[in-house]
C-alpha cells in the first residue's frame, strides 16, 4: 500500500477560518489539519470545506478514521466505504505519515484487475486451443462415425469458447485504447466495406445488393472500429439468413444527416428477445440458420462504437421477415 499513500500534503491550522480555504480548494484536494506545534490532528476533505464554509477548522470533524501504513489496500478499501470518505489519514507506529485517497484506490484496483482478468483470458485461450490440438489427433484416429460426430461437436465447442475468449480479449483492450479519428466520406468507405462483406457472405452463397448515396457526407471516424462494427452487423445478417439470400446495404443522405441501413430477409427478432438485443453479453443470443453459434458482445460493440462516433444505432425487425439495422450520424 505503501505506493499510493501521499506523503507531500498541505497544511492548515486547528485555529484558522474554513471561508479563506473555500475559493483554493479544488475536488478531491485535502489539507492536514496541524495543531499549534505543528503535529498532525487529522485531515480536512474538500467535502468538509465546502459544507462548513462559515466555520473554524476546529470545528469540522477533521478526525477520521486512520488507515495502517502496513495494512492492505482491500483494508483500507473497506474502512473508507464503511466510513464512506474519500481521504483517510495513515499512521505508521502511531505516527501520521500522509493520506490515502478513495480515487487512487479505485484507479489501483481497476488497473490490477484488467491484469488478472487479461492473464486469465490468455490462459484459458492456451487451454482451450491445446483441446483443439487433442481433438484433431483424436479425429485422425476416430473410425466409427457417432465418435466422429462426437469429435466434431467437441471441436465446434471449443472453437466457440476460443471465440468468446478473443471476443473478452478484444474488448477489455478497447477500453484503453485510443481512437484515431478522420474526417472520412463515409459512403465511399463503405463501398469499399461491402466489397470486403462479400467474403463473409460467401459461405452461404448470400449476394449483396447496394444502393450507395453518390453525395459525399464527411464524419469522423475510427476507420478501423468503424468497419469492424459494419461488419458484425454483415456478419449478424449473414448468420440469420437463408442460404443463397439477400443482403441489402443503403444510404441516404438529407440535409440533417446520412443514414445506413443493412437490411436482411432472414428470420428477424422475436419480440420478447429485442430490448436485450444491444445488452453486453446477451441473453438474446441465438445461434444462426446454419447453427452459427453467437457471442453475445458483436451488436454491443457495433453499437457502443457508433455512439462513441457521435452517431446512433437502432433496428427494426419482425419475426419471419427479416431486420434491418439502422445507423445514423448528423451533418456537422
Amino acid at each position: 500500500m505503501n505506493q499510493l499513500i501521499i506523503k507531500h500534503f498541505e497544511t492548515v491550522s486547528i485555529f484558522d477560518n474554513i471561508s479563506p480555504l473555500y475559493n483554493l480548494m479544488k475536488p478531491g484536494a485535502w489539507l492536514v489539519v496541524t495543531n499549534e506545534l505543528g503535529e498532525a490532528l487529522g485531515i480536512l476533505s474538500y467535502n468538509d470545506i465546502v459544507t462548513n464554509v462559515s466555520k473554524k477548522v476546529g470545528e469540522c470533524n477533521f478526525q477520521k478514521p486512520a488507515v495502517d501504513a502496513n495494512g492492505t489496500i482491500i483494508e483500507a478499501f473497506e474502512i473508507m466505504a464503511a466510513s464512506h470518505r474519500s481521504v483517510l489519514p495513515v499512521y505508521e507506529d502511531g505516527k501520521f505519515v500522509g493520506g490515502i485517497t478513495h480515487n487512487d484506490i479505485t484507479r489501483y484496483l481497476l488497473v490490477n484487475t484488467k491484469q488478472v482478468y487479461q492473464s486469465v483470458i490468455h490462459d484459458l485461450r492456451n487451454s482451450v486451443s491445446n483441446l483443439m490440438g487433442l481433438n484433431k489427433l483424436l479425429e485422425v484416429n476416430v473410425e466409427k462415425p457417432e465418435n466422429l460426430e462426437l469429435v466434431t461437436l467437441t471441436e465446434r465447442t471449443c472453437s466457440h469458447a476460443l471465440n468468446i475468449l478473443h471476443e473478452l480479449l478484444f474488448l477489455e483492450r478497447l477500453q484503453g485504447e485510443q481512437f484515431n479519428l478522420e474526417a472520412i466520406d463515409l459512403n465511399s468507405f463503405i463501398k469499399e466495406c461491402i466489397e470486403e462483406m462479400r467474403g463473409i457472405t460467401s459461405s452461404k452463397g448470400i449476394s449483396i445488393f447496394t444502393q450507395i448515396s453518390n453525395e459525399c457526407f464527411f464524419h469522423k471516424i475510427d476507420p478501423t472500429h468503424f468497419k469492424r462494427a459494419l461488419h458484425n452487423l454483415a456478419m449478424n445478417a449473414v448468420k440469420f439468413s437463408s442460404d443463397k439470400g439477400i443482403i441489402c446495404v443503403s444510404t441516404f443522405v438529407s440535409e440533417e444527416a446520412c443514414t445506413i441501413a443493412i437490411e436482411d430477409q432472414g428470420i428477424g427478432i422475436p419480440e420478447n428477445l429485442q430490448p436485450y438485443i444491444f445488452d453486453q453479453f446477451t441473453q438474446a443470443g441465438r445461434n444462426g440458420n446454419n447453427g452459427e453459434l453467437s457471442t453475445g458482445i458483436g451488436l454491443y460493440f457495433s453499437k457502443a462504437r457508433i455512439e462513441q462516433f457521435n452517431g446512433k444505432m437502432w433496428f427494426e425487425s419482425s419475426e419471419g421477415s427479416g431486420t434491418t439495422f439502422f445507423i445514423e450520424f448528423a451533418r456537422a
